[in-house]
């Protein structure tokens, strides 16, 4: 009755709800949910917004697993405040928050706010070098040593477009170094970004009408920077999560996609050293958009995209589409091998595979194309695999434990 209030809810694994949490701000005017993650100990923290009497704040909510509620924070400055991602550190257990504040010109300015997970306030900074241009936080990562990642754009100065913006904080919230991709024509903004296990930054956001990709060191150094035409899809609401690495060191990113007959999604991929690997398009009208909000990768390297999808009535519908890891070629390792137990051979149905490895295995079945038409994630002793939807035909297929793959071959007859 006195606003929309912030809503989560815990489901089973049959998707029977179990529990329900609604957070009401302290003005009961509008609230609104904007990013969730799971903490220490399955604690779920929820970041959004919060109306207050006349100005927006940041909102931090903390429950235990069962919705509980732990601990409630809300903060502002200026005018008001606007959330857009969370970052939880699993060896901090600190909490990051970025986003921008409203100053009273109706400019913003980037944020990054940190919490331990008491929800004592232990970093609270702003960033703009300019009072007439605006500077928005996108995305953010707390690292383990206490520093932070903030990344987003900057107007510019001289063109009044946005730059592209990475920034890193010490504990202390002192900027040790900032990197931008200028705008030339059209604006250019950084959106996700993850790191590594040797600290470097993998980044990705638009520059004008294409998406670009970044990896840079922990030191802000360049290793490579790769472009990708978007077909006219500049956007800075379709992603919220655009950016991930495989286990294997793939980068993903999604993108708002525009060709000449309609909207669309794309899902790009590249290797370790930025070199492209392969393009997929989803396009679910051919008139109109369908925008890409989130996604994940299993072990396999398969993605799963959650979009909205504008129907014919002009409405979103929520969208989720899988695209399969679509390796570009089969290396002649592959086809020489034949180290794999496989039976029976021919197979019709199903076959069988002694698995030479104990631990869990990627296995991947390929055709003579070199198409990977199958693959999954597996650590039985004997792994059963039907091939019922699969063409008569002569397969190769893979099975790989980290740097150890073994081979073999395999037919199908109908």
């Amino acid at each position: 009755a006195n606003g929309n209030d912030i809503l989560c809810l815990k489901y089973d694994v049959d998707g029977e709800l179990t529990n329900t949490y609604v957070f009401d701000g302290t003005a009961h005017l509008d609230d609104s949910a904007v990013d969730i993650l799971i903490g220490e100990s399955g604690n779920i923290y929820i970041g959004g917004i919060s109306r207050l009497v006349s100005q927006r704040a940041f909102v931090l909510i903390k429950t235990d697993s069962e919705l509980e509620d732990i601990w409630q924070k809300t903060h502002t400055l200026y005018y008001g405040a606007d959330l857009r991602k969370i970052h939880f550190n699993s060896t901090t257990q600190n909490i990051a928050i970025t986003g921008n504040y409203t100053d009273w010109e109706n400019l913003f300015l980037s944020a990054v706010v940190v919490y331990d997970k008491d929800g004592n306030k232990i970093l609270d900074e702003y960033y703009r070098t300019l009072e007439d241009r605006s500077a928005v936080g996108f995305d953010v990562i707390a690292n383990s040593d206490n520093s932070y990642y903030v990344c987003g754009y900057e107007a510019n100065e001289e063109t009044n477009l946005w730059d592209a913006l990475l920034m890193k904080y010490d504990e202390a919230g002192e900027i040790l170094w900032s990197k931008k991709v200028y705008a030339e024509s059209s604006p250019a903004v950084f959106k996700s970004m993850i790191t590594d296990n040797s600290g470097n930054i993998y980044i990705t956001g638009m520059s004008g009408e294409n998406a670009i990709t970044v990896k840079y060191d922990l030191n802000g150094n360049q290793i490579w920077f790769q472009t990708h035409s978007s077909k006219l899809g500049f956007s800075t609401v379709d992603t919220h999560e655009s950016i991930k690495q495989s286990i294997d060191g793939d980068i993903f990113i999604t993108a708002r996609n525009i060709p000449a007959n309609g909207g669309g999604a794309m899902l790009v991929k590249y290797d370790g050293e930025g070199e492209h690997q392969w393009t997929q398009y989803y396009n679910g009208s051919a008139t109109q958009l369908d925008e890409p909000l989130s996604f994940c990768l299993d072990d396999s390297g398969n993605s799963y995209m959650i979009l909205n999808s504008r129907n014919a009535s002009y409405y979103n519908d929520m969208l989720t589409v899988m695209f399969l890891n679509q390796d570009s070629q089969l290396s002649p390792m592959i086809k020489a091998k034949n180290d794999i137990n496989v039976y029976p051979n021919p197979a019709n149905s199903k076959f069988f595979i002694e698995n030479p490895y104990e631990e869990r295995k990627q296995i991947k079945i390929y055709s003579v194309e070199g198409k990977c038409v199958y693959q999954t994630v597996n650590s039985d002793e004997i792994i059963c695999i039907s091939v019922e939807n699969l063409p008569a035909g002569l397969y190769f297929i893979e099975l790989k434990n980290g740097n150890n793959s073994s081979c073999g071959k395999f037919v199908i007859e109908k």
